[in-house]
């Protein structure tokens, strides 16, 4: 999980987003499949300080000895076929890219594996004068010095400015 900016954002899109990184994040590296709706609703009933800041939830997460999510092998399921669901504990690891100067160090982080979200950004809409929280995707096909990332239902192009 990473974050560019400190201003204030929407809660539900940092857990938006954070649920979308964990689920590529354990589909690439473990073939398991995240029940997103478990994450995301035990992620809304977490009591911290802050869910709208995405490293302030990553370490309420992490701070949970008794959270579980569920999660399955990632197989095609037939109509009316079991799922076995498995109970799983997460440790989060965080990496701040803050500011212009680290945002190339957060390209070569997402460069590692394109396509796959794998990480968290808050980035700065100047037509709205507002912050929205998103999952970086991969650098930007025609403006090789922006990223592309995902919100809960558009797609955002941002650099370092």
């Amino acid at each position: 999980s990473d974050q560019r900016s400190e201003d204030s954002v929407d809660s539900d899109e940092s857990i938006a987003s954070l649920t979308m990184v964990v689920q590529d994040m354990l589909l690439f590296k473990y073939n398991l499949k995240l029940d997103s709706e478990d994450f995301s609703s035990k992620l809304q009933d977490l009591h911290c300080e802050t869910k709208a800041d995405p490293s302030g939830l990553v370490d309420c997460i992490n701070r949970q000895d008794d959270l579980e999510f569920r999660a399955r092998q990632h197989q095609h399921i037939s109509p009316g076929q079991s799922q076995n669901w498995l109970k799983i504990r997460l440790r989060i690891d965080t990496r701040e890219f803050g500011g212009p100067r680290n945002f190339q160090q957060l390209c070569r982080h997402v460069s590692i594996m394109p396509g796959t979200k794998r990480a968290v950004a808050v980035i700065q809409e100047r037509a709205r004068s507002s912050s929205r929280v998103v999952s970086v995707l991969r650098q930007d096909y025609v403006l090789q010095d922006r990223l592309v990332a995902r919100s809960s239902s558009t797609l955002a192009s941002f650099g370092a400015d």
